[in-house]
């Protein structure tokens, strides 16, 4: 399938732009965006299927100066010889704009809002970067960058539409996901990594004004001196910049952990890159690379790296291993071996139980420390995929969960190594049995 350059722009600009939504399967009319945004919790039959950065903001005209015959700035309350200076000035709220199947929210520092769908009368473009969005008597202005806007407009309307018909979106959606084929998932994480390779021009709207999402700053300082008494008025406005781009939010640890459709083992490396591109408690790197970090540590839980994803071993379009470090309470407090467990399943390919069966799993003690390890091998299905031309799949994986007594800190790890990297005999002499079965926590 060949990609228009024009609809790979289009793709490059929306998704660096925004850092909630993949574009990319909607845009080659695969399937709904994929959305990344956490910290939401929906209600019942309730799903997210837009979010973005964007601003709420409304103008109105201020005095914002006094003008008179004499070359310094003065005020006179009468006479003739000054005037005063009018402009229409714009205060704006910076946030997040969050579309579902039954509310449009905006979550900002000093302005908020809740409209649920079915009470929007009235959703209209104001000019090419903004719209408006009235619910009974209330009414806000949106702006988002030139990039976003239309998705973001499309999807409101959408909402709308489908909730006259009374039609089950999240069902709709889960189904429209279920149903990607394999082709399509790897068009989609080619045509990604692709446009995340272009470069872009900046956004600009038809006013012919640069426009940042994020950057909101005072630009006008006025000092009106009256009798010796120095006057400080301060006007809020747009500013006009050269830069577009949307700062990296930052996740708490915990949010990192939870991201929705997170890269995976056996994922594309450069993907994997991209998807944690900013997030500094995040590291995707080669063995090398993880091996001199892991040289320099006087001790292990020294490590302040949350999650590693590591270059697969032979073939370097794949991710192979996970390094998973929760020596932060915040991570910590709460762990168990079964959602240390839970917490590795999920960083596992959808088919991986089926190409995969148990060989070993054990425990044992070493000083301060509890070692929990399972193993497992390529069964006949598995070897048949292998050998179909998945060569990312290797003949054994193991699995190492560490629990720091003493300190209640763990450690989560994924390698290649058959029996957890122990021999049989070792495994049988030293060490406890361990009965556990990691499919059982696959969903």
């Amino acid at each position: 399938m060949v990609i228009p350059n024009e609809k790979k722009i289009k793709i490059a600009n929306a998704n660096k732009t925004n850092p909630y939504v993949d574009i990319t399967p909607y845009e080659l009319g695969i399937t709904f965006p994929f959305v990344y945004y956490t910290g939401f919790h929906p209600d019942n039959d309730e799903i997210l299927i837009y979010a973005a950065p964007g601003v709420t903001f409304k103008s109105g005209e201020q005095i914002v100066n006094y003008t008179g015959n004499s070359a310094g700035v003065s005020i006179k309350t009468g006479g003739t010889g000054s005037r005063t200076v009018r402009d229409t000035v714009r205060q704006a709220n910076i946030g997040d704009l969050l579309i579902t199947n039954k509310r449009i929210m905006f979550i900002g520092k000093d302005d908020s809002f809740e409209f649920q769908v079915s009470t929007i009368s009235i959703v209209k473009f104001l000019d090419s970067n903004s719209f408006v969005i009235q619910s009974g008597c209330s009414s806000k202005n949106v702006w988002l960058d030139i990039a976003l806007v239309t998705y973001a407009y499309g999807m409101i309307k959408y909402a709308i539409d489908k909730n006259t018909q009374e039609v089950d979106i999240p069902t709709l959606i889960k189904v429209n996901h279920d149903k990607m084929t394999p082709e399509e998932i790897a068009l989609c994480n080619q045509v990604r990594n692709e446009c995340s390779k272009m470069k872009v021009s900046k956004s600009k709207n038809n006013q012919g004004c640069l426009w940042g999402i994020v950057k909101l700053l005072l630009i006008l300082l006025i000092v009106l001196i009256v009798g010796g008494i120095i006057t400080i008025f301060i006007v809020k406005n747009w500013v006009d910049n050269n830069d577009s781009s949307v700062n990296t939010p930052q996740y708490s640890l915990t949010e990192i952990l939870a991201f929705d459709n997170h890269p995976k083992v056996y994922d594309s490396y450069e993907d994997t890159k991209t998807f944690y591109d900013g997030i500094g408690a995040v590291k995707v790197l080669s063995i090398q690379k993880y091996s001199q970090i892991q040289r320099a540590l006087k001790k292990t839980t020294d490590d302040d790296t949350l999650l590693y994803f590591i270059q697969h071993s032979t073939d370097k379009k794949y991710t192979g291993t996970v390094k998973i470090n929760l020596y932060d309470e915040s991570v910590s407090a709460d762990m168990t071996v079964d959602k240390a467990i839970e917490l590795l399943v999920s960083y596992l390919p959808n088919n991986f139980f089926e190409c995969y069966l148990k060989d070993s799993s054990y425990k044992y003690s070493n000083n301060d420390h509890t070692v929990y390890v399972y193993s497992c091998r390529l069964n006949d299905t598995g070897v048949a995929y292998h050998n179909d031309g998945n060569n990312q799949y290797p003949y054994y994986y193991s699995f190492k969960i560490i629990h720091f007594e003493n300190t209640n800190q763990w450690k989560l790890e994924t390698s290649y190594a058959p029996y957890g990297d122990k021999d049989l005999g070792w495994i049988q002499k030293y060490s406890d049995e361990w009965n556990v079965d990691f499919k059982d926590y696959a969903t």
